[in-house]
């Protein structure tokens, strides 16, 4: 393919990528995804009560005192502190999925240009990392740094680097054996020019797609930790840390428990038909390209 022929080629691809938003399960996704976002940022405006106010006897049924989902374990309104539970499980897994996408990115991508022993090197470091228990690691952190939000956000950013950045080094090994990034590199292109014109576009699709696992694996990681009691703390709201406080009353009121599992569950579904659509869509575009 010639340098000339190249945007083109990414034109064309790009415009096939978004066939994912005329697929049923992408469509699909987006809804399930758009249902939580909306309950977890929009929902608070809307709750009848602070996530933190006792209205009642602990285990409520529905219906008493006017819950509509009853009462928690200290005769808190569960649907108060479901419409404000969603916002830490959602924006410290992906902020934290962001930061290691950056860092494992661009980690990666230094290893792809440089080459050599040092890339090598590199990219050995992170696949011995890839070896330790995601959960143990986390525990051992949770552990040395005491159990707070923010050893979690760590957590998730030390054990999504490794994985973030051997996707990233794949993908840019496989571009970089391109005719048009040769052409580039003969042409003498900066190095800045090679990574933001050349390459970082052509990878962005298998990036876009790999996003969504990674995310589910981070909301996963932060759900577990509170389910152990590590993550969350009361009285705070946390969806993941209502399934931890209710489970002895699932019995007597569910909805403290299966309410909150199910918003987790849509997220996680949401999520992974995007992704699937997304790398189907793309899958398509690079066959039609090659054919």
């Amino acid at each position: 393919m010639s340098a000339t022929a190249a945007p083109l080629a990414m034109q064309r691809r790009g415009r096939r990528r978004v066939r994912w938003l005329r697929s049923p399960s992408g469509r699909l996704g987006l809804l399930l995804c758009a249902i939580v976002l909306l309950v977890a940022f929009v929902g608070p405006l809307f709750a009848p009560h602070t996530p933190t106010e006792v209205i009642t006897r602990a285990y409520a049924p529905h219906g008493h005192a006017g819950l509509a989902l009853g009462s928690d374990y200290l005769g808190r309104d569960v649907v108060s502190r479901v419409l404000w539970g969603g916002r830490s499980l959602i924006i410290m897994p992906l902020l934290a999925t962001l930061v290691a996408y950056v860092i494992g990115g661009v980690l990666a991508l230094i290893a792809t240009v440089v080459g050599g022993w040092l890339g090598e090197l590199l990219m050995r470091g992170f696949d011995v990392l890839l070896v330790f228990p995601g959960l143990l690691l986390a525990l051992l952190l949770v552990t040395a740094l005491g159990k707070s939000l923010t050893t979690a956000f760590i957590a998730i950013v030390l054990l999504q680097i490794p994985a973030v950045a051997r996707i990233f080094y794949s993908a840019a090994i496989e571009v970089t054996n391109r005719g048009y990034v040769e052409a580039a590199v003969a042409r003498g292109e900066r190095l800045s020019h090679l990574l933001t014109r050349e390459i970082l576009p052509n990878i962005a699709g298998t990036i876009a797609a790999d996003f969504g696992p990674r995310l589910i694996a981070s909301v996963f990681l932060i759900a577990a930790l509170g389910f152990l009691g590590f993550g969350a703390e009361a009285p705070d709201a946390n969806w993941a840390l209502m399934i931890t406080e209710n489970r002895s009353g699932i019995t007597i009121n569910g909805y403290a428990v299966f309410v909150p599992v199910a918003a987790i569950a849509m997220l996680t579904i949401g999520v992974s038909l995007v992704s699937d659509a997304i790398a189907r869509s793309i899958g398509t575009a690079d066959d039609e390209a090659i054919g």
